[in-house]
């Protein structure tokens, strides 16, 4: 029987990461997690990569998240295991010096759900559904939903998609804020392509320091302390050879060649 796996593809400072085990809805296996944590290291230490794009192999799913076949032979002490696993997977997707992007096609569930919320940007098909129905099983979200979801979408929602299981449509996630944009399955790519090119002409470094400065931000319960983080990092900025161009580039009415220094 063919096993789930990870593939990573890199192409002009641009990567994609593809949940591929289509016939069981790219449900994650212990093995494929890991992988996926792999993947994700080898990005963060590639200084020629500075977009990811993840996603889900064919149509029907980005990610069930993980097999729940497996969960028959869980105990306290191998489901702490697994689900430190997927931490380490969320919590390399919040540290990257990246911003990532998930690219979602039909079923958004359970694990594969807590990967898009913790994504930058979310993009979604129309046909897109998204569920945290590890309520049903008798435990919570426990790759961040329960921490997650309530910093994207207002907290009463959130209580009720965690606590009933709920699975709500593409056009719904948009309304509340989970997703940033919708679209015809058939026109994702092409929208997909459209804000890899918008975020390209961006100054790389500027886009590590915003995403850090937010979720520093989002994650202290100290203002000030989050005021200095983006002091500093404006300051940093400031210095920098990607600053001095998109200065000269403005004063000289003509597009900017950032190039991450």
């Amino acid at each position: 029987m063919e096993k789930g796996k990870i593939i990573l593809e890199k192409s002009n400072r641009v990567a994609r990461i593809t949940i591929s085990n289509p016939k069981k809805l790219n449900a994650l296996s212990v093995d494929m997690i890991m992988r996926f944590r792999d993947a994700l290291w080898d990005l963060n230490q590639d200084d020629d990569i500075s977009l990811v794009v993840i996603t889900g192999e064919g149509d029907r799913s980005f990610s069930v998240g993980a097999d729940i076949e497996s969960f028959e032979t869980l105990n306290s002490v191998n489901g702490y295991r697994l689900m430190k696993l997927g931490y380490d997977v969320h919590s390399q997707i919040d540290r990257m010096e990246k911003v990532l992007i998930a690219l979602v096609k039909g079923y958004c569930l359970a694990g594969g759900c807590e990967i898009a919320l913790a994504c930058d940007l979310l993009i979604a098909s129309e046909d897109a559904s998204f569920s945290l129905p590890e309520v049903s099983l008798g435990i919570i979200p426990g790759w961040g939903g329960t921490i997650r979801l309530p910093r994207i979408i207002p907290i009463r929602k959130a209580k009720e998609l965690i606590f009933t299981g709920d699975r709500i449509s593409a056009t719904e996630a948009e309304r509340i804020g989970l997703v940033n944009r919708v679209a015809p399955k058939e026109e994702l790519e092409g929208i997909l392509e459209e804000l890899i090119q918008k975020l390209s002409k961006k100054a790389p470094l500027a886009l590590s320091m915003a995403k850090h400065s937010i979720n520093f931000g989002l994650w202290c319960s100290d203002i000030n302390a989050a005021l200095s983080v983006e002091r500093g990092a404006v300051s940093v900025l400031f210095g920098s050879k990607d600053c001095q161009e998109g200065v000269a580039a403005f004063l000289e009415k003509r597009e900017a060649r950032f190039r991450g220094q």
